[in-house]
């Protein structure tokens, strides 16, 4: 099997209340002169077909980058997972690659590294590694789980390594490099990065 850039979807998740940045919506925060939701972007765009955003607020910002919003179409901020699934409804894609808004040091090989791991899984679901903890909401999986996962979410189950634990995963390894997965959730790991 193999998986090129075409069949790959990617979705940058920003759907989030921003509850320890104070309400903020992280992917609207600036990191060296651009927002961090941009950073994610820039470094995940050469390697797939299309972005598709999902953001829950401040729609009509992130429409203005160019790209394809989606909303939740679970009720009530229901979570990364509930995001992930919302977008697989909105791809013509096999596959979604997704990442989180805020954490802009993902490698330049992030998505070359996901789709490895995912050859090498029963599931085809690929998960990244940081050597010493499962970074799940950086995953690539096919979008033919999109019922199973609809499900698990409209029974009340919304965490993402539950739901990982459920399938053999393919783990890409990223151990070598295991700050690129730092998130910003702070004021102050914003004063921080870089």
């Amino acid at each position: 099997m193999s998986i090129s850039p075409d069949d790959i979807t990617a979705v940058i998740l920003a759907g989030g209340r921003g509850e320890r940045m104070g309400g903020v919506d992280k992917g609207m925060l600036i990191l060296q002169d651009k927002p961090l939701v941009q950073h994610v972007i820039d470094v995940i765009e050469p390697h797939v077909h299309e972005i598709v955003i999902n953001a829950n607020r401040h729609i009509d910002y992130y429409r203005g980058l160019g790209y394809r919003v989606v909303e939740d179409m679970f009720p009530g901020f229901a979570g990364p997972l509930a995001g992930i699934a919302t977008s697989m409804h909105q791809v013509s894609t096999g596959w979604v690659l997704v990442a989180p808004c805020d954490v802009p040091g993902i490698p330049p090989d992030f998505t070359e590294r996901l789709v490895e791991a995912s050859v090498r899984s029963n599931s085809g679901i690929a998960v990244a590694h940081d050597g010493k903890h499962l970074q799940s909401a950086h995953l690539l999986l096919p979008v033919s789980l999109m019922p199973e996962l609809d499900s698990w979410i409209v029974s009340g189950r919304r965490s993402i390594k539950e739901w990982l634990g459920i399938h053999d995963i393919g783990l890409a390894d990223f151990s070598g490099d295991p700050d690129a997965f730092t998130n910003i959730n702070t004021p102050d790991d914003l004063e921080d990065a870089w």
